[in-house]
């Protein structure tokens, strides 16, 4: 209890996290008596939507505005900006989150201030590389100030008819997407440059801070500039991500369990949860009975940049929403280096590649109707992933798909991961053989015509 009688906040580590998906570390820990100063607060617009605001004291830092249903993502706009929250508590922790980072353990404690301004609950600090992108294939700080709807802040994402692929099945998306806070005035290049050459050099650097928001996205409250220059490098970022528990309830056996999730693979067991920390969890949200709007404030510093190339241009190197989700059915986000030894060492023309459709090896099929949909729809994926990464274990495998030539899409995904081989005899030839054949320059030939020939010496005789 302080001495103006008002009870202090609480913060006690629970349970340590080792490496778990996209999490590298991570600790468990509850709060008891939060400030209540950063938290979500909203009302109701009727019995299928909501709509509210992420606050940090009294400055709104997002707007939100959805249906309830957890298949549907949410319309984002941006708020009043978090420079003008003047957050002593953030103030408080800058030298130390933009120190080298040590562990998880420091930074927790490091972090206890802003920690305290949660409301009550249990939560994650975790560790984990996220991407500097919106989720929609654009860099997060290119935000529009009026809402948009984003596609990773639905609670289950729903997968019909992917690329002719039956699925109609949903998935969880993970937190590694981002959203500013901070408005884009204030970027300063001299400042993203000096974190990206810490990037370059520092095994550990100092991590960004951000609040997971509606599912797969974060709200940025510390590291933009850190998060520009991980995208001028086109890396991920390092970010430490504050994640509240949910209730889940499984029923299995003829039993119910109750358990608290914070990621897919992290959870507590309810009979790991003790007494103490019952009623923190089970403690009802409240809804407000009025919210303020937010063009009732003014001087709001929001605008639209028009950003540089360079921090625009990596964003084609993330995946978007909907491939994460992709990733996650079909297993490649696990068994990507599985998969990939495979194909490098089986797949050699397009005959074995027919045969790869035909065994469906790896059960991609799973429920489909249609022949080969699942195993073509997970090879663009592997493409895609490979391209971004400069793999070049799928070079034949990409070279077969380009022969046989099955299905437009695949193809496509194929050629552009051919990209990555500028210097590839055997690949050029493909490219020029595209541009010189009328049936297939009409269909590829916007690709074949990116791909960086050689020109060799000008002055030979023709």
């Amino acid at each position: 209890m302080s001495i103006w009688g008002k009870a202090q906040s609480v913060i006690r580590p629970v349970y340590k996290v080792k490496e778990k998906g996209f999490v590298k570390s991570g600790v468990i820990f509850s709060v008891k008596n939060g400030l209540n100063k950063l938290c979500e607060k909203w009302i109701d617009r009727d019995e299928w939507a909501s709509q509210g605001v992420l606050f940090l004291g009294g400055t709104p830092l997002v707007q939100f505005d959805g249906s309830v249903s957890s298949t549907t993502p949410y319309l984002l706009a941006q708020g009043y900006g978090i420079e003008n929250a003047d957050c002593e508590e953030l103030k408080a922790i800058d030298a130390a989150i933009n120190s080298p980072y040590i562990d998880i353990e420091h930074s927790f404690e490091a972090v206890k201030p802003l920690l305290g301004l949660l409301e009550d609950g249990v939560y994650l600090l975790a560790d984990a590389e996220i991407t500097p992108t919106d989720g929609e294939g654009r860099f997060f700080w290119d935000a529009d100030p009026d809402f948009r709807l984003y596609r990773c802040t639905a609670g289950d994402y729903y997968l019909g008819n992917v690329r002719e692929c039956d699925i109609y099945g949903i998935e969880s998306v993970d937190p590694i997407y981002l959203y500013p806070s901070q408005s884009a005035a204030l970027f300063n290049k001299e400042r993203a440059d000096y974190y990206a050459g810490l990037f370059r050099t520092e095994k550990e650097p100092p991590r960004a801070i951000a609040y997971n928001f509606k599912s797969g996205m974060n709200v940025l409250l510390d590291g933009h500039h850190k998060a520009a220059a991980a995208a001028k490098l086109g890396i991920p970022l390092k970010c430490l991500i504050i994640i509240k528990g949910r209730n889940e309830w499984i029923h299995k056996d003829g039993m119910t369990k109750e358990k608290l999730r914070f990621t897919d693979d992290i959870y507590l067991p309810a009979e790991e949860v003790n007494e103490s920390l019952k009623d923190i969890i089970r403690k009802q949200d409240k809804l407000w009975s009025d919210l303020p709007k937010i063009s009732d404030y003014e001087d709001i510093l929001y605008r639209k940049r028009q950003w540089e190339d360079e921090y625009l241009a990596n964003a084609d190197k993330y995946p978007d929403a909907e491939d994460h989700v992709l990733e996650k059915h079909f297993g490649i986000d696990r068994r990507y280096d599985e998969f990939a030894d495979y194909l490098q060492a089986n797949i050699s023309d397009k005959n074995s590649l027919q045969r790869f459709f035909d065994e469906d090896k790896f059960c991609f099929r799973s429920k489909e109707k249609r022949r080969y949909a699942g195993v073509l729809a997970a090879l663009c994926l592997m493409f895609r992933k490979a391209a971004r990464s400069k793999d070049i274990r799928l070079r034949s495998s990409a070279m077969a798909a380009a022969a046989l030539d099955s299905r437009y899409d695949v193809t496509c995904d194929a050629l552009r991961y051919l990209m990555i081989f500028g210097s590839d005899k055997e690949v050029e030839e493909l490219f020029i053989g595209i541009l010189i054949d009328a049936e297939k320059y009409a269909r590829y030939g916007e690709i074949a015509a990116l791909f960086p020939f050689d020109c060799g010496d000008t002055e030979k005789e023709i």
